[in-house]
């Protein structure tokens, strides 16, 4: 597209003037005529437009940055395209860019502080929402009337996949100009250390670049300089800056002391969040503007060197009172301010995407989790909460679903869905509770005495164990009165001898619904119906979900009674809205509260090198992928945010028209295609149900039989029989068939003492590929179909997943390494697979928990395209909140 004249139109928006032009494109001041009102449009230039990767992730990225709703942040109202060239609507903003305000001097200390505050209030937002932005200067700061706006926010980072391809680097300052492409995917001056060695940046790659400006803004000149490019990279790698307050004698010494941390050239050596940044220098604007200067004066009239130490001590308490913020501390309970701060994976590792995979302690004190490194091994890690150093327990691999002993020194967990540990924080080996009964989450009261689900009986009630071992015995027993197929979730109520505890049930009224339980054997208490858990929190509150909203309601817990309305919380928090029903949240005795926001996914179509090719429709919560037979159509489970709960939902590939298929107040996933694309099967709940591929008609109930864990796999052409997973507390997970078209019963395809599951058929019928853990981890068999007999492994360092190519010579499988890998399949006399290969990386999950289906992908066009469900771009793991003194966030307005 060629440069814009005044009255040039871009669908609805009118052309006034050209503002602005650099390397990203053109800005222009133009007028929205259906709303009346000045907008800044951005024109992306032909040579980024004419690049379908680039294209790609300007879509994706501008759908990203069109969430961020802040007053610090530039608003981005729309997207569009006329001849070829995308271009972005944003707000209007007057002003003057830092850039060209430096270049009059060094700002004054006040004001320094407050747009500082203003700055990290923006990032704060933008990294909540995984946005990061990597190209934080001067240039993209406007300075308003009415504080600051973010330029630019996220786009940087949509434009080069390899952050040292295809750009140079300059030493001198950039321009004055919103659209200048930055260099390495950043400008020099403000880069961090890992962006300039190419290494991964996250939140704290902006805390730098945050540094390094108000640095500038601070004493007029950048914090790293050179006479050349080289000399400035060796800066910012290998030097310290002038410390601030020798340029700036009036800087509040706290003030230095955070921008030195921000500096710092080790990401974990840096603030952690933008919220503590921010918080902290709230603390010195106080020391700037006032609060510490009165309590100064209000220091005795002493000699000099006795009035310098009082200085000094007022001084050191306010860096002091900033380090105890960040500390959780359970002896200041009556502290009624909330605080928040966030928690990422240990480096090189990521969060368990199941919502299970966190704790907290009794005490407040201590944060566990399973975090899985890259070589797709998971293990159990602990963290103080007033440290930022996470280390991993030893002997803990494949742990999951951890929960705390009472006084907050023991930390209980499953692994391999048979065995239950318990491990001392402390320091020491895990030490077996028992091999008879794997642990689905617990709870553990003050005598010793364990709560909890095991992990291969889904459809019985609670049982219970001393924390020494022993036998297990029933806790609860089903209702068969009320359809009642799964007990779940316990938690110990403060009496020690009642527990909370959540139903599934094939009868609506009883299912989702809270009762209290009790080890003497009374009749449960019905409290209500929950979307989740509900955990029990001083000084009185029962906390729980309904569809995407934390909530909190007064519960007397000596009579078992709700009182008031349900008080939601400001809170995101991400939940399993089927099958479990777990929403990632853990909450203290000591009112520390740690959640997990809501995340999401994208699909994307690749080709075999991992190149976008397409996104499909806005990011959201996305489940199970599964392509029609033609490929013409996809059927995909899609969260809906009022309901909390999925449906199945219909895409038209060739339209790009989408249709609901379900709407059940209930959780519809997990669809699976009949062999001819006129039907589709799905699970409800702990059924199974069918409806016409059309729309048309009503969904009708396949079998009775199908229990609440079990989940549909495949439905081959011959024989017509479908392909599902069931869990059995002696055989765990098996592979069974249905008859669809005789008399719907069901099958032993391959019980045996190992978990198997996630199974496909060959197209040809003649072969069936599944994972199992046999061999102590995950990995990708094929067995004869249907006969069963004789098997081949498939993958060689794990994996899960296993799909087939349309022509059955070729089997695709995602390796624990987030890889997705292909082998060649040679099927003619005898079956011979070849050696594994990677394709391309991903971020699709890997979940190492067994017994768990996940569909990411799905191969079409015989294996030259696949249809990627992964997180958008951006950090690897979202980080858990930690939110400190949470009920005081009931009395805020």
């Amino acid at each position: 597209m060629a440069t814009l004249t005044t009255g040039a139109r871009l669908g609805p928006y009118a052309v006034l003037e050209q503002i602005g032009q650099g390397g990203m494109g053109e800005v222009y001041r133009a007028t929205d005529t259906r709303l009346d009102r000045i907008v800044a449009i951005k024109v992306l230039p032909a040579h980024v437009a004419d690049s379908p990767m680039r294209r790609q992730r300007f879509e994706r990225e501008a759908r990203a940055v069109s969430s961020l709703n802040d007053p610090h942040i530039c608003a981005l109202y729309d997207v569009g395209e006329q001849d070829a060239s995308p271009f972005l609507v944003m707000e209007y903003v007057e002003g003057e860019t830092l850039a060209r305000r430096l270049m009059r001097g060094a700002l004054p200390i006040d004001q320094t502080l407050r747009y500082a505050i203003e700055i990290a209030d923006a990032l704060d937002h933008a990294h909540r929402q995984g946005i990061v932005h990597r190209d934080l200067k001067p240039a993209n700061i406007m300075l308003t009337r009415t504080g600051i706006k973010l330029l630019d926010f996220g786009v940087a980072k949509m434009w080069s996949p390899d952050p040292l391809a295809g750009h140079s680097i300059t030493a001198t300052r950039p321009a004055d100009t919103i659209t200048e492409e930055g260099t390495i995917v950043g400008t020099l001056h403000y880069m961090a250390p890992e962006q300039l060695e190419g290494r991964d940046t996250d939140a704290r790659t902006d805390i730098f670049a945050f540094g390094a400006v108000v640095y500038e803004m601070a004493t007029g000149q950048p914090a790293f300089q050179g006479q050349s490019q080289a000399s400035v990279i060796a800066a910012i790698l290998e030097r310290e800056p002038a410390r601030l307050s020798a340029a700036r004698a009036e800087a509040p010494p706290l003030f230095d002391q955070i921008i030195t941390r921000c500096l710092a050239k080790k990401p974990d050596d840096r603030w952690q969040t933008a919220a503590d940044l921010k918080q902290a220098l709230t603390w010195a604007a106080s020391a700037a503007s006032g609060t510490m200067t009165g309590a100064v004066r209000a220091l005795p009239q002493a000699s000099t060197p006795t009035r310098a130490v009082w200085i000094a001590a007022v001084i050191l308490l306010a860096i002091a009172s900033v380090a105890a913020m960040l500390i959780v501390s359970t002896r200041t309970r009556s502290n009624t301010t909330p605080y928040r701060f966030e928690v990422f994976p240990p480096e090189h590792a990521t969060f368990n995407p199941a919502p299970t995979f966190m704790s907290i302690s009794p005490d407040g004190r201590y944060l566990a989790f399973i975090a899985t490194s890259r070589d797709g091994n998971a293990g159990l890690w602990i963290r103080a909460l007033d440290s930022v150093v996470s280390r991993l327990l030893p002997g803990t691999d494949g742990a999951y679903q951890p929960y705390w002993s009472p006084d907050s020194r023991f930390i209980a967990f499953g692994v391999g869905g048979q065995k239950f540990y318990k491990v001392d924080v402390t320091g020491g080996a895990p030490q077996l509770i028992t091999d008879a009964a794997g642990s689905q989450m617990g709870t553990w009261n003050r005598d010793g005495i364990i709560v909890f689900k095991e992990s291969a009986s889904a459809g019985s009630g609670l049982s219970r164990i001393s924390a020494t071992g022993g036998p297990v015995t029933p806790a609860t027993i089903l209702d068969g009165n009320h359809g009642e197929t799964n007990h779940q979730w316990p938690q110990f109520l403060p009496d020690g001898r009642h527990f909370l505890y959540l139903t599934k049930s094939s009868q609506p009224e009883y299912d989702s619904v809270v009762y209290v339980g009790s080890l003497d054997n009374q009749p449960p208490i019905r409290l209500m119906r929950a979307d989740s858990q509900a955990m029990y929190a001083p000084p009185g509150y029962l906390l729980f979900m309904r569809g995407e909203t934390l909530f909190a309601q007064a519960f007397d817990s000596d009579r078992f009674r709700l009182s008031g309305d349900p008080i939601p919380l400001p809170e995101q928090v991400e939940r399993s809205p089927v099958g479990t029903r777990r929403a990632a949240f853990y909450v203290s005795q000591t009112g520390v509260l740690a959640y997990r926001s809501v995340g999401q996914t994208e699909l994307t179509w690749v080709d075999r090198t991992g190149k976008p090719l397409r996104v499909i429709g806005p990011p959201g919560r996305y489940s199970n992928p599964a392509l029609s037979p033609d490929e013409r159509r996809l059927a995909v489970g899609r969260l809906d945010p009022q309901t909390g709960m999925p449906d199945i939902w219909l895409l038209d590939l060739a339209r790009d028209l989408w249709s609901r298929l379900t709407s059940d107040p209930g959780p519809d996933d997990m669809p699976v295609w009949s062999p001819e694309g006129t039907q589709i099967v799905f699970r409800r709940g702990g059924r199974l149900y069918h409806k016409a591929a059309a729309g048309t008609g009503t969904e009708q109930e396949l079998s009775v039989s199908f229990k609440a864990m079990d989940q549909p796999l495949d439905w081959p052409r011959q024989p017509r029989e479908l392909v599902y997973s069931s869990v059995d507390k002696t055989t765990k997970n098996d592979l069974m068939t249905l008859a669809i078209d005789g008399d719907r019963s069901s099958t032993g395809f391959l019980r045996t003492s190992f978990n198997e599951f996630e199974a496909q058929v060959s197209p040809n019928g003649r072969w069936i590929a599944y994972v199992s853990d046999e061999s102590g981890k995950n990995d990708v068999y094929v067995r004869p179909f249907p006969s069963g007999d004789g098997k081949w492994l498939i993958s060689t360092t794990g994996g899960i997943e296993p799909k087939w190519r349309s022509d059955s010579k070729e089997l695709f499988y995602l390796s624990t390494d987030r890889n997705l890998m292909s082998v060649s399949i040679r099927a003619d006399s005898t079956f011979e697979p070849g050696t594994p290969t990677q394709l391309f990386a991903t971020r699709m999950s890997v979940l190492t928990n067994t017994g768990f289906t996940r569909n990411q992908y799905v191969v079409a066009d015989n294996g030259q395209r696949f249809l990627i469900n992964q997180p958008p771009e951006g950090p690897p793991s979202a980080p858990i909140t930690v939110l400190v003194n949470w009920p005081a966030v009931l009395k805020q307005p």
